[in-house]
């Protein structure tokens, strides 16, 4: 099945029959209204041979995302799905000290020893949210958190972040996982970094696990953090998806050359 996919549109997904689910925010939204576990099992694919007439289908998948459903979703598209769709649809903002909950497993957090930090965090059509930061006394740390849940990464998989936002020009952001077990916390920083920008961008960070990181092997409580800058700033995330291409399917992805084409 081929479909046109709208260069505006940050995600396009299809269902495990092949269905088109939609190319828009406001088609996708809808969809995850009703069903968010529809979109959790989708893995994107980077389309290497986009162009100005792009016309693909769900196998040839960083200027479009074409999603196709493999054979289960891992559990860390399953728990983003589900916040995002919290954060979109049902946001609960709570304030605790030196943390700024949104929804359940999706917060901001700062040293408040040493900093002070002032936050506006406002819901917007089209989008997860629209946050001012005001930094009054530099802290030692500043960070979004997502929570993704209890999961496994094997040596070889490649976890993917999918993000369409605006914003902290000028600023270069280093997400790392934090992973828990048995009390202990250990990070892995990403390959990929997510650069501010003063226009609206579209980015994908890719990250493959290695065997020495922290989020390989045993079954683990991960979270994403993203540190902020530690300045005033204004972000808007319109869109988020986290997704997970294991290791076995990871060579369909190579690139091909010109002697393969």
């Amino acid at each position: 099945m081929n479909a046109e996919y709208k260069p505006h549109s940050l995600l396009g997904f299809q269902s495990s029959t092949g269905e088109l689910l939609g190319t828009s925010f406001a088609r996708k939204d809808a969809i995850e209204q009703r069903n968010p576990e529809r979109l959790a099992g989708a893995v994107a694919f980077p389309c290497f041979q986009c162009s100005a007439n792009c016309s693909k289908t769900p196998e040839t998948a960083v200027s479009h995302i074409h999603f196709r459903r493999l054979d289960m979703p891992h559990p860390v598209e399953l728990a983003a799905s589900r916040m995002v769709a919290d954060l979109r649809l049902n946001p609960q903002l709570r304030r605790d000290s030196n943390v700024l909950t949104l929804t359940e497993g999706a917060y901001f957090s700062w040293d408040e020893t040493n900093g002070e930090v002032a936050l506006d965090v406002t819901p917007e059509l089209g989008a997860i949210m629209h946050l001012k930061a005001w930094v009054s006394k530099v802290p030692n740390w500043f960070s979004f958190n997502f929570e993704m849940g209890d999961a496994a990464f094997t040596a070889g998989d490649v976890l993917g972040i999918a993000l369409e936002y605006e914003g902290f020009a000028g600023e270069t952001l280093k997400p790392f996982l934090r992973t828990a077990r048995d009390g202990v916390l250990e990070d892995t920083v990403l390959q990929d970094w997510l650069e501010g920008s003063a226009a609206r961008e579209t980015r994908v960070l890719l990250h493959q696990i290695r065997a020495v990181d922290p989020a390989a092997g045993a079954p683990g409580y991960h979270t994403l953090v993203l540190p902020l800058p530690l300045r005033d700033f204004t972000m808007e995330l319109r869109d988020m998806r986290l997704f997970v291409i294991p290791a076995a399917r990871v060579g369909q992805l190579v690139q091909p050359t010109l002697g393969a084409a």
